[in-house]
């Protein structure tokens, strides 16, 4: 017969006990866990808060630079506006000045005789609005920005006149072909007075003259207008009255030798090549043709002629 083993009650007793307990531990956890849930997600709601009034603040702030800028945006308006009915009569009452006429000699080859070349001359008027000189004159002397009148130095209206002008003058003489109408234009230059005290800007030296550097650049612009590929040229360091100065003349591309150079000067027509492109100088100053140059005959002219800056591939200035 078998005997029941009864297990004591005080080792049930405390199972349960050490149950209780660690259900009761584990129960704590979950509610501080909880509990540090809460905190958090009310720290991050306070600080959510915090953001909600920064961003209403910068919204108002938003609103009123909004309403400033707007503000700012209608007086600039109206400043243009004002700016612009004023520039407008400004330049109706220069344009009230009218115009101021000057004439130009022209002068171009026609023949050899010998070794003698003979020019035929004429003179053109041209009308220069009163406006555009003062203008270009206040550009010049009291620095004032040329875009503000809307003008192009180089390409201006007058010039383009000038080059009709002489264009046609040669075709109706039956003198026109490429080198013609090139001396032509550079004799434009040549024969306005030498001005030490003159030039500038195109225009002002077709009314006052200027020195070497303000005739090449005008010689220039007229032949550039007219289709030729036309360079300013420089030969530096030349002696005149105890200094070292630099003398401008005007280079040119022709499509052909020039034929009327002038022979009682120089045995053959003077040129640099640069670029790789063969251009016949002239004088700015002194109505010699094109291919013509005297002064520097026997010079080592090496490093003494520059085109904007740069020495060309080779020079010719033969006597």
């Amino acid at each position: 017969m078998t005997q029941k083993v009864t297990k004591p009650k005080g080792r049930k007793l405390t199972g349960l006990l050490i149950a209780t307990i660690l259900t009761a531990s584990l129960a704590i956890a979950i509610v501080n866990h909880l509990i540090n849930k809460i905190n958090y997600y009310k720290y991050e709601l306070t600080i959510l808060n915090y953001r909600c009034k920064e961003l209403e603040r910068v919204k108002e702030e938003y609103q009123e630079l909004s309403k400033q800028y707007n503000a700012t945006i209608n007086k600039l308006n109206q400043l243009m506006e004002n700016y612009t009915k004023l520039e407008n009569k400004y330049k109706t009452l220069l344009k009230a000045l009218g115009n101021m006429t000057i004439k130009l000699k022209v002068a171009v080859p026609y023949k050899i005789k010998g070794n003698k070349t003979y020019f035929k001359y004429t003179t053109i008027d041209v009308q220069i609005p009163r406006w555009k000189y003062l203008a270009y004159y206040a550009c010049l002397y009291y620095n004032i920005s040329i875009r503000d009148f809307d003008l192009d130095p180089d390409r201006d209206e007058v010039l383009y006149e000038i080059v009709s002008k002489v264009r046609n003058w040669l075709i109706n003489n039956n003198l026109y072909d490429e080198e013609r109408f090139a001396n032509a234009l550079v004799s434009i230059a040549q024969l306005v007075p030498y001005n030490e005290s003159g030039g500038g800007y195109p225009v002002l030296t077709l009314i006052h003259g200027g020195m070497c550097g303000s005739k090449a650049h005008l010689a220039v612009a007229l032949l550039r207008i007219a289709g030729y590929d036309a360079i300013e040229v420089d030969i530096n360091n030349i002696p005149y009255k105890g200094e070292l100065v630099t003398h401008a003349i005007i280079g040119v591309h022709l499509s052909e030798p020039p034929k009327h150079y002038m022979r009682e000067l120089v045995k053959q027509p003077c040129y640099i090549v640069w670029h790789g492109k063969r251009y016949y100088v002239a004088e700015s100053i002194t109505l010699w043709t094109i291919g013509t140059i005297t002064c520097y005959h026997g010079s080592d002219l090496t490093e003494k002629v520059t085109v904007y800056g740069e020495q060309p591939e080779e020079i010719h200035f033969e006597g």
